[in-house]
């Protein structure tokens, strides 16, 4: 792995350390905790990434722990905007998993293709959140550096979605470096949103 990918994870972690500080700061109760698990898990992938490598993306490990990133920082987000959707965003965090789950037991391939996915899905809803919240002026104008963060999450979705939906021998590995990136330029808008929203 090439020390810009390294550079760019380990950025990545820092900043879902800073986000993960920050949740703790700014929620209470189920968002503090939901929000503050995926920057958790944020972290600890960006980390595993800087020392393993692109190579544990096909791990099933790997595979399902990476959801709860997206998962957590979507259920975080709609348990503290739109509390009444909590439980069908919760069903479809489980049911988001176990289409992983099952998936990745039939192929690695289906299984990453399952994970891009849930990425990109994930990444799209916790997008349109913070829009709709500073529209409706519950939130500040700052707070939408976190619906950057999103594209930039959903980016990743949609790169993997691409990699693993050609054949083999047509895949890129310039697709994948769209992972360390899209981690990074996330973990940081995410950041900035949340310390915008803080002292906004």
């Amino acid at each position: 792995m090439k020390t810009m990918d390294r550079f760019f994870f380990g950025l990545a972690g820092i900043f879902s350390l800073v986000s993960l500080g920050l949740s703790f700061l700014l929620f209470q109760g189920a968002v503090r905790w939901f929000m503050g698990s995926g920057f958790a898990v944020s972290a600890m992938l960006s980390f595993l990434l800087f020392n393993r490598g692109t190579s544990i993306l096909w791990k099933k490990a790997f595979v399902l722990f990476s959801c709860l990133y997206p998962l957590g920082v979507n259920l975080g987000l709609v348990a503290n905007f739109a509390p009444e959707r909590t439980t069908l965003f919760s069903a479809f965090a489980f049911f988001g998993l176990l289409f992983i789950l099952l998936a990745h037991t039939y192929s690695k391939d289906w299984g990453s293709f399952a994970v891009a996915l849930v990425h990109a899905g994930a990444g799209m809803s916790i997008f349109i959140l913070p829009v709709v919240m500073v529209g409706r002026g519950t939130a500040g104008r700052g707070f939408l550096w976190f619906s950057a963060g999103a594209v930039f999450l959903a980016a990743m979705g949609f790169g993997l979605l691409y990699f693993f939906s050609v054949s083999e021998e047509k895949r890129k590995e310039i697709f994948l470096k769209v992972v360390s990136l899209a981690l990074f330029l996330g973990s940081f808008f995410f950041s900035l949103g949340l310390y915008l929203l803080k002292i906004g």
